[in-house]
């Protein structure tokens, strides 16, 4: 699984890199919409390691919320310095 998380965060890179038109990734030709897309990939890939490090389906619920609220938290603040 840790492969196809960098997969799947190199497509991701690649995708935004090229809407981003960063030097010498314009020609990908990649849209918004493949931006949103390998975002979700890599959401998904994510969220199966997390899954398989919990023992449980309430487990994996409790840690999901509990960890989406405190890095979004961390977020925010960053976002607000």
């Amino acid at each position: 699984m840790p492969r196809k998380t960098g997969d799947e965060a190199g497509e991701l890179a690649q995708a935004v890199l090229s809407v981003t038109k960063a030097p010498g990734s314009e020609y990908k030709g990649h849209s918004p919409g493949d931006v949103r897309e390998e975002a979700v990939d890599a959401a998904i890939v994510a969220l199966s390691i997390l899954a398989q490090a919990s023992s449980s389906r309430e487990e994996f619920d409790s840690e999901l919320e509990r960890l989406m609220t405190l890095k979004c938290a961390k977020w925010q603040e960053k976002l607000a310095e």
